[in-house]
């Protein structure tokens, strides 16, 4: 089986690939969101953006610091500034 996704070059570098309709769902409920997700096969976990956990209504499980491939940090938890 071969997968083939489309690269977005003109918001990242270099590009990334991307797949669409992902459907993120609320348990028990019937909200319900198509959005569009970056594939990294090096990811160390899933992270969904604060908008979509708030649109969905969901409990948060934890907030942590970003860092891009490079290891610049690019998203600070308020917590953690120092």
């Amino acid at each position: 089986m071969t997968l083939s996704f489309d690269y977005n070059s003109s918001d990242f570098d270099p590009p990334a690939p991307f797949i669409s309709g992902i459907v993120l769902e609320r348990p028990e409920s019937r909200r319900r969101l198509s959005v569009v997700g970056q594939i990294d096969t090096g990811a160390d976990s899933t992270l969904i953006d604060s908008r979509i956990v708030t649109q969905l209504r969901l409990a948060k499980s934890d907030e942590i610091d970003l860092e891009d491939f490079r290891g610049i940090l690019v998203a600070q938890h308020p917590s953690n500034e120092g």
